[in-house]
């Protein structure tokens, strides 16, 4: 969607709060700041983590260990040969094409877990991390 399709965010007084429109979560978002002044909380590119599960079989397997997160994106490797499912420890529901990805908030990529629908795959990620 874009940010013509939203309704922007008002305070209590119903007045248009300080904000802006996010296109990873297709929302208006209020600005946050201290002693008046807005700021913007950015994240240095050397702390952007990520990574690539290989030889996924058919048995769920969490996606990583113990890396905290805001937001995950999970891509389907373009070369595997089979989908891959994505979702928690009991239920994969979530399906991946190759090429294909999926985003989700999450606090940790150890909560995501994948697995192939045949024979063996591998996923790339990306993550938010958390400052």
């Amino acid at each position: 969607m874009a940010f013509d399709s939203k309704n922007i965010k008002r305070d209590l007084g119903k007045k248009p709060a300080p904000q802006y429109f996010n296109p990873i979560a297709d929302d208006y978002e209020v600005s946050q700041g201290h002693n008046g002044a807005i700021f913007v909380d950015t994240i240095p590119a050397n702390t952007i983590p990520t990574g690539q599960k290989t030889n996924i079989g058919t048995s769920a397997v969490p996606l990583g260990s113990g890396q905290l997160c805001r937001e995950l994106l999970i891509q389907s490797d373009p070369d595997n040969e089979n989908n891959i499912l994505v979702g928690n420890a009991t239920a994969q529901y979530i399906c991946l094409v190759p090429g294909a990805f999926f985003s989700t908030k999450v606090s940790n990529i150890n909560l995501i877990y994948v697995r192939s629908v045949a024979g063996t795959g591998k996923v790339n990620w990306i993550a938010e991390e958390v400052v």
